[in-house]
């Protein structure tokens, strides 16, 4: 795959490799290839499929604007997602060291939202990250959760929250603070942003700051040596106090 991305760009395509979770099962990454904020995901290629990624693209129906303008206008597709800052035209709000974005989950791919998306879908960008926040709360799946509240099984049993894969598993994060407004906790709660498919929360009541700084160490090393850079939120643990997420 890294070899067709090569190709792909040298030839002047705005291509990338993404962590994703294929629809069919099996895939943990696959190749965006993107026109403007528009993008299509191919899964298991190689440089021998160049010529047929090339042909696909170019000629898929998502191109056509009247195509794109109607899946757009299906706010049921807006999720919201988390990533590193960056610098391009995507509509963004900062979030601690990180930042919100939304995208469109189309049939044939995915659509970072900028301002020309917003004037089709006829939100203001406030209304955008409303619809987004709400359809991602909807998505969000909370493994041991109720073990949690309850108390049961709180010492040493880590929380694990994710949606549904791909880009939306971070943004769990971000609404942790809806999930636990009204949940104080009687310990220490961190964070791991593991990466953007999910983040872990765990009881560090019991962690001395010498155990803190191991594990953003083991974190770091972790991000460096075992993810896609795409995948990587921070090299640091978070904390979840009094319904806020924090630094």
């Amino acid at each position: 795959m890294e070899k067709l991305l090569e190709m792909l760009q040298s030839n002047g395509y705005d291509a990338e490799i993404i962590p994703v979770d294929k629809p069919t099962g099996g895939a943990k990454k696959g190749l965006r290839i993107a026109k403007g904020s528009v993008g299509k995901i191919y899964y298991e290629v190689d440089e021998s499929d160049y010529e047929r990624v090339v042909n696909d693209f170019e000629n898929s129906e998502w191109v056509n604007e009247e195509y794109l303008i109607n899946e757009l206008k299906d706010k049921n597709n807006l999720i919201l997602c988390i990533r590193k800052p960056k610098k391009d035209d995507v509509i963004a709000r900062p979030f601690l060291d990180l930042e919100l974005y939304v995208r469109s989950d189309i049939e044939f791919g995915t659509i970072a939202i900028n301002k020309d998306n917003l004037k089709e879908l006829g939100l203001t960008e406030d209304e955008l990250f409303e619809i987004a926040t709400e359809n991602s709360r909807r998505m969000l799946q909370v493994k041991n959760l109720i073990e949690m509240i309850a108390g049961e099984n709180a010492e040493g049993s880590p929380v694990t929250l994710t949606t549904n894969g791909g880009y939306l598993g971070a943004s769990a994060m971000v609404l942790l603070e809806d999930v636990f407004k009204d949940c104080p906790f009687g310990f220490d709660v961190r964070i791991i942003p593991s990466s953007i498919h999910e983040v872990i929360l765990f009881d560090a009541s019991e962690l001395t700051k010498e155990q803190i700084e191991d594990m953003n160490n083991f974190i770091k090393e972790v991000n460096k040596n075992e993810l896609n850079e795409e995948e990587v939120l921070s090299d640091h643990l978070y904390t979840l106090k009094d319904g806020k997420v924090g630094m």
